[in-house]
């Protein structure tokens, strides 16, 4: 059970590369043929930020925001009653309170400036890569044979088809955002097989309900300056690929 799993886990990685390669390549080709541009990132929005930092204590399916905030006052509570304990400050019981409301405060204080460090950090590396991105993309027009590039994804979307013809993934679980995240469920060992009530098949149908997936549209190609080579490359990509296809028959 165990090595079918591993090899399912396998089969798993290279639909999601075929996937996410041809995804790759029609976004460079779109962007070699001038039909659309690497995203401009957001700017550095502090309400975005707030709105975001409030996000930590939104309610899910299993916790309140009351919940969270009840949480995190009785861990400081306690921490101040340790320390009153510890240190024979003596305080009342109204001092006691004012102290952990004190402490709550401190931490939420902090936690926020780190997550508004994270977000500038985030919002400086984002406005340096979409540079670079837009560099590469130039790039891409002047130096790319599209046909060529085109043909290469044709041959990947072959490939990829072989791979799903050994109906090993049900036809309504296919593509690209369920093969990566079904992917992820095996890797976290959240699940272990495809059906059944455990199954991947079961929690991709879950997180769906729940608006949890993600599309991510990034252009993975354009972090890179795109030559000839890009083209070499995917042609390599997909021979391995297609070498490989016949040693997961019959899983």
């Amino acid at each position: 059970m165990a090595k079918n799993n591993e090899r399912l886990i396998e089969y798993l990685k290279a639909v999601c590369e075929l996937e996410n390669k041809k995804y790759e390549i029609s976004a460079v080709i779109d962007i070699a043929e001038g039909r659309s541009e690497p995203e401009k990132p957001r700017g550095f929005d502090m309400l975005n930020v707030i709105d975001s930092f409030h996000g930590i204590y939104s309610a899910d399916e299993e916790h309140s925001s009351a919940a969270y905030i009840v949480g995190y006052f009785i861990v400081c509570f306690i921490i101040t009653f340790a320390a009153d304990s510890i240190l024979h400050l003596e305080l009342s019981h109204i001092g006691m309170v004012i102290a952990a409301l004190l402490l709550y405060a401190a931490f939420g204080v902090l936690l926020f400036l780190a997550y508004l460090l994270a977000e500038v950090i985030n919002t400086h590396r984002a406005r340096k890569n979409y540079k670079a991105m837009l560099i590469n993309a130039a790039a891409a027009r002047a130096e790319l044979d599209v046909p060529l590039l085109k043909a290469q994804r044709d041959s990947i979307a072959n490939t990829l088809e072989m791979y799903y013809n050994l109906n090993i993934i049900d036809k309504n679980y296919r593509g690209r955002i369920n093969v990566n995240a079904m992917h992820g469920y095996f890797l976290t060992k959240r699940v272990d097989k495809l059906s059944g009530k455990s199954g991947a098949y079961s929690f991709l149908d879950f997180e769906k309900r729940q608006g949890r997936l993600n599309d991510a549209p990034e252009t993975f190609g354009l972090r890179k300056k795109l030559t000839a080579q890009y083209i070499t490359e995917a042609a390599e990509f997909n021979k391995r690929y297609l070498d490989m296809h016949e040693s997961f028959r019959g899983l």
